[in-house]
């Protein structure tokens, strides 16, 4: 599933794309959302990340970290928002 980490700083807001692997045994909780599928894979996007980034033409996966693995979008940017009224 494809879904959104938000993180709130002092006069910051950042929208970061996080993808979190759905066992079969909890498949039936995330049928309801919008699906993406193509070669072998399926991604479920959550509404909040439909929402922030819309739907995509293209969903570029690639595996990343060091020490521990894991999935990432490579065409899709955090993004961050000023909130400070000044």
């Amino acid at each position: 599933m494809i879904d959104i980490t938000f993180i709130e700083e002092p006069c910051t807001q950042i929208y970061d794309p996080k993808i979190e692997i759905i066992k079969n045994d909890d498949i039936e909780k995330f049928e309801n959302l919008e699906k993406v599928s193509g070669n072998k894979i399926t991604l479920y996007l959550s509404k909040q990340f439909i929402e922030i980034y819309g739907k995509l033409n293209e969903y570029q996966l690639d595996i990343g970290g060091f020490f521990k693995k894991v999935l990432i979008l490579k065409n899709i940017d955090p993004i961050i928002k000023n909130i400070c009224k000044i």
